[in-house]
């Protein structure tokens, strides 16, 4: 049973960060048709990444409390509801409220699905486990952009957006009807014990902090400005 699960959760998440990865690398391009700068572009991200800050903690506490499940679902479908409103969208203001469901969709499905793995893996196998969602992650996000540029080349951006509101319709059919609920370690009722500020008083919390905002910081500037700087060239 542990091992059909973690299949279908990282196939779900495979397909849902394909489908994400298939219209981030190229929405600065896309938004400058509308007349969006180049400081616009980097807001609409500052903003994706703004709104992940801001409702990680509550969700990663949470789903400590409630079932895991339910929040992947209603994260998909944010990443569903979210690539469809992309297509009528032509203004900035517009792309910035569909940021925001973007990014709770992103806020939510990364942390859960992580957090379900280490509910699911047997004792000892944690590691395994998370490198088996890990390498689902990561072979989506790296699929993505190339599909992506290929769709679009053939046929347009907008293309990109009904594909990703696809995949992420078969994510949520697989997490919905495939998914068996998995209770957290202690029964489901664990409350977070540590608070934020308990927290940042860990050396360990700290410097892993630090490095997780210095490689965010640099992968956002590449996501961003690469596109627009290969434009150029």
């Amino acid at each position: 049973m542990p091992q059909r699960t973690l299949f279908i959760l990282s196939l779900a998440v495979f397909v849902t960060m394909m489908g994400n990865s298939m219209v981030i690398p190229f929405l600065p391009l896309y938004v400058q048709q509308f007349g969006v700068s180049e400081f616009g572009a980097g807001l609409l991200f500052s903003v994706h990444a703004a709104t992940r800050t801001i409702i990680l903690p509550f969700i990663g506490t949470l789903s400590d409390r409630w079932e895991r499940k339910t929040f992947l679902l209603v994260g998909v479908l944010c990443y569903t509801l979210s690539s469809l409103a992309y297509i009528p969208a032509g203004t900035l203001w517009s792309f910035i409220l569909i940021m925001v469901v973007h990014g709770i969709a992103t806020a939510v499905v990364h942390p859960i699905a992580m957090a379900y793995v280490g509910d699911l893996a047997p004792k000892g196998q944690e590691g395994q486990y998370s490198g088996y969602i890990n390498t689902a992650m990561l072979g989506g996000i790296g699929g993505g952009p190339l599909i992506g540029g290929v769709l679009k080349d053939l046929f347009s951006m907008r293309t990109n957006f009904v594909v990703m509101a696809l995949l992420s319709i078969c994510a949520l059919i697989l997490l919905g009807f495939f998914l068996p609920t998995v209770r957290t370690q202690k029964g489901g009722t664990r409350t977070a014990s540590a608070s934020l500020w308990s927290l940042l008083a860990s050396r360990q919390v700290v410097g892993i902090a630090g490095f997780r905002f210095g490689y965010a910081l640099t992968n956002a500037l590449t996501w961003v400005f690469l596109p627009l700087l290969a434009t150029h060239l």
